[in-house]
C-alpha cells in the first residue's frame, strides 16, 4: 500500500489499469493529443492527491469497506476511483479516454 503523506493522499494505480491506459497514450501521441493528455494527467495526479474528495462526483458509498466511489474529468481523460478516508488513500480503477475529443482552438 501507497504510503501517504499528512498533507496529501496516497495514489494506487494497479498494474493492469497502466497497461490498458498505454494503449490510449499510444493513440494520443499518434493524433498529436500527447501534450493535452499530460496536461490532463497532471491535473488528475493533482486532484486525486490533494482534493479527492471536493473533485469529481461520488457514485456510491462502499459501507463496510469505508470507501467513497467517485468519478472525475480532465479535458479528454475520466477516471474511476476509491477514497479511503482512514488511509489517506485513493485507489484507481479505471481511466477513460475519449477519443472523440478535440482540444478547443487556440486564439489566432
Amino acid at each position: 500500500m501507497p504510503v501517504p503523506s499528512p498533507d496529501r493522499y496516497a495514489v494506487s494505480i494497479p498494474g493492469v489499469v497502466r497497461e490498458r491506459f498505454a494503449a490510449d497514450q499510444t493513440w494520443a501521441r499518434l493524433h498529436g493529443l500527447r501534450d493535452e493528455l499530460g496536461s490532463a494527467l497532471r491535473e488528475i495526479d493533482f486532484r486525486l492527491s490533494v482534493e479527492p474528495n471536493e473533485w469529481g462526483e461520488s457514485r456510491e458509498w462502499l459501507e463496510y469497506l469505508q470507501v467513497q466511489l467517485r468519478c472525475g474529468t480532465s479535458r479528454m481523460v475520466t477516471v474511476l476511483y476509491g477514497v479511503d478516508e482512514r488511509h489517506r488513500t485513493v485507489w484507481v480503477k479505471e481511466f477513460r479516454v475519449n477519443r472523440n475529443y478535440r482540444p478547443r482552438p487556440t486564439g489566432e
